[in-house]
């Protein structure tokens, strides 16, 4: 099974649109890697507006680009009863790594 993850590693992009466009560089470019799931370290259910969620923190190894070898550390959330959400060790992911600011 396959899995999208997005890692930021130091940007967080806008969530509404501000006043001063200008200010604001859309053209962000990412790259994406395989990683494959080492380890989850712990994973937490609770309610959150009447939605029940799941959050993995799993421990991932890069498998190819510059980020190779590297180890990243993320949390995956799962909404409700979503058992193709779940992540397990072995498991192959996709991770966006977006550039820093």
């Amino acid at each position: 099974m396959i899995f999208i993850l997005s890692a930021i590693t130091g940007l967080i992009l806008p969530l509404a649109h501000a006043r001063d466009s200008a200010t604001i560089d859309y053209n962000i470019s990412s790259t994406f890697v395989t990683a494959t799931v080492r380890a989850i370290e712990s994973e937490t259910k609770s309610v959150d507006s009447g939605y029940e969620r799941t959050v993995q923190q799993v421990v991932l190894h890069v498998n190819d680009g510059e980020q190779k070898g590297k180890i990243l550390h993320l949390e995956n959330g799962i909404l409700g009863d979503r058992k193709d959400m779940e992540l397990a060790v072995g498991d192959r992911v996709i991770v966006e790594v977006l550039p820093k600011a």
